[in-house]
């Protein structure tokens, strides 16, 4: 069902094609005959170009819009509108991912437009979630790389859970994470200490024994006395063994 074209989209084709056979009649009355016959030919196609009355390339609203997704766009667009007609000419023939909506030739399209900015915002581009306004081929390769990177993203998060989730296979090959992570819970669990029986923990708490020295030789010829705890030593007969005796033996 087509919808209700609004009176200014006739306003552009109609100035074009009167100001194309006004040219053409001021060529003919210069006897410019060819001339003439060019202009009037190209304002009344310039008119046709421009007027609702092209129909151009339409798939009914709810059909496009069931391929609604990241890697689809839907471009919801009207004949005569400047930004459409140049949005058309840089996505040029028909392409799988994109599909084209007349909003002249559908009252449902016609109504979404109305939802969304009105015919002022068209053309709309449905990509995904996103929803652009008065659409340039710039903003428009943008939000396809955006939506490419973000279904790449999703692709491979959806991807690791899989693979978390999932039970490994017996004999499957160890990655290096997987031997790092045994590693350590290796060594977690060694650093844990172990509980000793009372007779180990007496044995560490007993204090240990001083080894016993070597024993000393005597000043000048004295005999050798073993050092230890047990044998006191006699300062006052070594310093007496030392000084002379004053006899003087």
């Amino acid at each position: 069902m087509t919808s209700r074209i609004p009176a200014r989209a006739w306003l552009r084709p109609a100035l074009l094609v009167i100001g194309g056979l006004l040219v053409a009649a001021i060529l003919l009355g210069m006897r410019l005959w060819w001339g003439g016959a060019a202009v009037a030919l190209a304002a009344l196609f310039m008119g046709y170009w421009t007027s609702p009355v092209r129909g151009g390339q339409h798939v009914p609203f709810g059909l496009a819009m069931s391929r609604r997704a990241d890697d689809h766009a839907i471009i919801l667009w009207a004949p005569g509108d400047p930004l459409s007609a140049r949005l058309q000419t840089a996505i040029r023939g028909e392409r799988p991912d994109v599909t084209w909506v007349n909003v002249y030739q559908d009252a449902d399209a016609d109504a979404f437009v109305l939802a969304h900015g009105g015919h002022a915002a068209l053309p709309l581009v449905v990509i995904g979630d996103e929803i652009l306004r008065r659409t340039t081929m710039g903003r428009y390769l943008d939000a396809r790389a955006a939506a490419a990177e973000s279904g790449t993203s999703v692709g491979a998060d959806r991807a690791r859970a899989k693979q978390a989730l999932a039970p490994e296979p017996w004999g499957a090959p160890r990655t290096r994470d997987d031997e790092a992570a045994t590693e350590a819970s290796t060594s977690a669990s060694h650093s844990v200490a172990e509980p000793r029986s009372p007779a180990e923990a007496a044995s560490e708490a007993r204090p240990a024994t001083a080894p016993r020295s070597p024993a000393m030789p005597a000043a000048q010829g004295g005999a050798e006395r073993p050092a230890g705890p047990s044998t006191p030593v006699d300062l006052e007969a070594d310093r007496d063994a030392l000084l002379p005796d004053d006899s003087g033996n």
